[in-house]
């Protein structure tokens, strides 16, 4: 990534796609064999027999038989009533004069697996992670036509765009030495046949330029029908983002501090999101970061907090973690990558992380949590809370590990900025009685029976 370019989210998006078996049929032009085209070009001048063609060509009976046999078997040359051999209608028109070097068309066919996403039938090949469920990401949606209508929408697509598809590498033909791609045409289109649903993903290239200011993501530019891929992916965001939080984000800043001390004000004065500010501290202070936790900038610096105030005693003082209610959180592959490193270190394999939800079967957050939630490593750190309940409601994440840090996020929504997310911005946190007061908040949650539900894995 271009150095000038700061990352302020990590967010994939995926794809809705189906994988189909395409079986078709295509024809080359090629060649002939020197003794082929010989006898070729004595048949155009005139019928000959058998004998005749020996005779000319200095060849053994058995080798005249051999020879023949072949080209009468390719449908090259026919035998008349009187026995002797002539080109067929095909042979025919394949020369322009007894001199020229005749081409023959050849049938070859194919069965091939292609994956097509259903928005604008961009196809791929399916050596990509087919894999893909979808989990931890911003899922794009198709229209219940296209879907339903994959097997004949995808039929006329390949009919139109075989010779592009075979330019760019989706189609692999079995072609010898001696035939070019350009002279392969479609000869017949024999079934398009779907065999199971997936998600292609994407990771977006959330950036700011020198000025601060988000670039537009150019993730569909390569592709053939990108248009509506791109109205897609920002109607999408547009959704998700809606809302303003700056208001409430400066009174919570008020209340945590009020003098300041966290730094953060400047960031959110006159109500608007001033990112230009926030990259001025961070230049200041490696504390203060921009992007979730888990981008990988971001969750290396957060494992060095993590074994910088390790207990030199071996003794592992607890981690929790407080999820925010925001759209964008943990919609990307590196969040599964945290949770896989948190659960396999020392330091924080017993991480608790609270999932803000209505009320105790709440369906609506487990589903959705679920999707986010899906690595088995950090099946039994994730519970669920009364976000009634929770002191700091909102776009507000809490990472602490008593006695050592506290890491403050904010997923901050200013609609009148072109941020396609909302932007997280976080600061660690060294003072010990404000890392003390979030810790007990933790505490508090998890003594009180009626407001922590408990393990999301426990909950169907």
């Amino acid at each position: 990534m271009n150095e000038s370019l700061i990352s302020y989210h990590d967010v994939d998006v995926t794809l809705p796609s189906q994988i189909f078996n395409v079986a078709f049929s295509y024809t080359t032009k090629e060649t002939l064999d020197f003794i082929d085209t010989m006898v070729l070009r004595l048949l155009i001048i005139a019928p000959l027999s058998a004998l005749k063609i020996a005779k000319f060509l200095d060849l053994s009976n058995y080798e005249t038989e051999v020879l023949l046999t072949s080209l009468l078997h390719r449908q090259q040359i026919q035998q008349l009533e009187d026995g002797n051999f002539s080109l067929t209608t095909k042979l025919q028109k394949a020369f322009t004069d007894v001199c020229a070097i005749p081409y023959v068309s050849k049938i070859e066919e194919s069965m091939q697996k292609l994956s097509f996403e259903m928005l604008g039938f961009n196809p791929s090949a399916t050596n990509q992670n087919t894999n893909d469920n979808g989990a931890n990401s911003i899922k794009l949606v198709a229209s219940q036509e296209n879907l339903s209508s994959g097997e004949a929408l995808v039929y006329k697509e390949f009919q139109k765009n075989f010779r592009t598809y075979c330019r760019q590498g989706l189609i692999k033909l079995n072609l010898e030495a001696a035939e070019e791609e350009k002279n392969v045409q479609l000869y017949k289109l024999t079934q398009v046949e779907k065999l199971r649903d997936h998600s292609r993903r994407m990771t977006l290239n959330l950036t700011l330029d020198g000025n601060s200011l988000p670039k537009e993501v150019d993730e569909f530019s390569h592709l053939e029908k990108s248009e509506v891929l791109d109205s897609t992916l920002y109607d999408t965001l547009k959704e998700l983002k809606k809302g303003d939080n700056i208001e409430v984000i400066l009174d919570l800043l008020s209340e945590l501090d009020g003098n300041d001390e966290l730094g953060l004000h400047s960031v959110f004065s006159d109500n608007k999101l001033h990112l230009d500010h926030l990259l001025s501290l961070k230049n200041e202070s490696s504390d203060y970061f921009i992007g979730p936790i888990y981008s990988e900038e971001n969750a290396d610096l957060f494992f060095e907090k993590i074994l910088s105030s390790s207990n030199q005693k071996g003794e592992q003082n607890p981690l929790y973690w407080l999820a925010p209610s925001d759209n964008f959180w943990g919609k990307s592959d590196r969040f599964g990558d945290l949770i896989d490193r948190l659960s396999t270190n020392a330091a924080t394999k017993n991480f608790k992380c609270f999932l803000p939800a209505a009320y105790r079967d709440d369906r609506q957050s487990i589903n959705y949590y679920k999707q986010i939630i899906s690595t088995q490593a950090g099946a039994n750190n994730f519970y669920l809370v009364n976000e009634s309940y929770l002191k700091y409601q909102g776009g507000l994440e809490i990472i602490v590990k008593k006695d050592s840090f506290c890491a403050l996020i904010i997923h901050a929504r200013d609609p009148r900025n072109s941020f396609l997310t909302t932007v997280p911005i976080g600061v660690f946190i060294s003072d010990k009685t404000l890392i003390q007061s979030f810790y007990n908040i933790f505490k508090e949650i998890e003594s009180d029976e009626e407001n922590f539900y408990g393990l999301l894995n426990k909950r169907k």
